[in-house]
């Protein structure tokens, strides 16, 4: 039984690393010109014709036509982190990967976000996403207008997650995040209202929540899918944002991704009681 519970637990902290990323061996946030190139002469002109076909429901949702596809161009590029779960700050924390997030952009701005990966070994480059820009552009653009306001270098960590990406950055008090859905969602609008870096969760609250669930539902594994937590509805940035209701059983966004992990976590240990209960039986 202590094998399985030490697989579970592996797989739990696993959670914390994006699919197909593999650590670089230095912290480097810029993008090399040999992953830009890729991005501009490969990567995009393949999203642009996935994008265009009629039948991946782009058209007529995020454009209004395939010329406007064809018009974008790309935007900024973000290499991606993982976070060291032994850390509580950017600094110590952020660990590089092999992997990169760029833009395609309109006239208005970003239109939609693609990555691109390296695998190491054979130095091959491979891309996916066409993911609807909106909710990351968002954070982006919250995390950059503080910065400015409280004049420190923009200079944002994110890291993709199960169900989005997170977004965290350095200021002069601590680090803070905004926890970003995926497209099916929205960005909730508190973020929208906020004045100062301390009204964001800390980087330290999201690493200390994110292991809290992970040591809750590895503790407990005869736990349901149907017993998770699933919010009031209502998200909170913070107690400071929202003390009213801190103690109301409000959603904070930056458990977002630790209950993401916690349902496929539980559902690992379902499947693990399985086999153990078969091994009863004969």
């Amino acid at each position: 039984m202590k094998k399985y519970v030490a697989l579970l637990l592996t797989f739990a902290l696993l959670c914390l690393l994006p699919a197909g990323g593999a650590l670089a061996d230095e912290k480097d946030a810029g993008v090399p010109e040999n992953v830009t190139e890729y991005a501009r002469d490969t990567a995009a002109p393949l999203m642009k014709a996935y994008m265009k076909d009629p039948g991946r429901g782009y058209i007529g949702n995020v454009f209004s036509s395939a010329e406007e596809i064809d018009a974008l161009t790309l935007g900024k590029g973000y290499r991606l982190y993982v976070f060291d779960i032994d850390k509580t700050s950017i600094s110590a924390s952020a660990v590089p990967v092999e992997e990169w997030l760029f833009s395609l952009d309109g006239s208005d701005g970003a239109k939609v976000f693609f990555a691109v990966t390296l695998e190491p070994e054979t130095g091959s480059f491979d891309c996916y996403g066409a993911e609807d820009a909106e909710n990351l552009s968002a954070a982006l653009g919250i995390m950059e207008r503080l910065a400015a306001k409280e004049g420190v270098e923009f200079a944002p960590v994110i890291r993709s997650t199960m169900s989005g990406f997170v977004v965290a950055q350095s200021f002069k008090s601590s680090d803070r995040v905004i926890t970003v859905p995926g497209s099916a969602s929205k960005l909730d609008a508190a973020y929208l209202e906020v004045k100062s870096s301390d009204e964001l969760p800390s980087f330290e609250e999201y690493v200390t929540e994110y292991m809290k669930t992970v040591a809750q539902y590895s503790a407990d594994s005869a736990i349901q899918l149907a017993e998770l937590p699933t919010g009031s509805g209502t998200v909170e940035l913070s107690p400071r944002l929202n003390a009213g209701s801190a103690d109301k059983g409000g959603f904070k966004p930056y458990l977002v991704p630790a209950i993401a992990c916690a349902a496929v976590l539980a559902a690992a240990a379902a499947a693990v009681l399985i086999v153990l209960k078969r091994k009863k039986v004969k």
